[in-house]
């Protein structure tokens, strides 16, 4: 990672409800800080979230690192509202950190009118508006010797 990057006052990092575990252990490794998003849900079902902070210039310039698997819709609409609040705080650059993607064996149809749902939650998440420095999506195989290597 670049030194950027790693300068705890340039980037912040945010989790999904189910993922702050894994969050919290890349704040003790990288630093950076985190920062809450606060739910609610209404009596309807519906989903309040909010980026836990002051001001609306509070993250402009700085990269903000999502922390989420995509195990449930409800994450990959969270994921998707998210990086849209953050794109919209300003923010230079988001990075998805996404530990598992869902749906991933949904990646092509076999019978006729079946829903290529790992290529509708791609195309979703990559409508999120970006800036100049673009969003970043780091899909990560838990399983992988590596994966365990970096976290040693």
């Amino acid at each position: 990672m670049s030194s950027e990057l790693t300068s705890p006052q340039r980037f912040r990092i945010f989790a999904t409800e189910n993922s702050e575990y894994f969050a919290q252990e890349l704040v003790k490794r990288l630093g950076g800080g985190y920062m809450r998003i606060i739910h609610k849900v209404f009596g309807d079902g519906e989903m309040y979230y909010r980026v836990d902070i002051k001001d609306r210039q509070e993250l402009v310039g700085l990269d903000a690192v999502i922390v989420s698997s995509t195990t449930s819709d409800k994450e990959i609409l969270e994921i998707f509202r998210v990086g849209c609040e953050l794109a919209s705080l300003g923010t230079r650059r988001r990075i998805f950190v996404i530990p598992f993607l869902g749906y991933s064996t949904m990646e092509r149809a076999v019978l006729p009118g079946e829903i290529v749902t790992a290529k509708c939650t791609i195309q979703m998440l990559s409508s999120i508006g970006s800036s100049s420095n673009g969003n970043v999506f780091l899909l990560f195989d838990l399983h992988s010797k590596m994966y365990i290597f970096l976290l040693r």
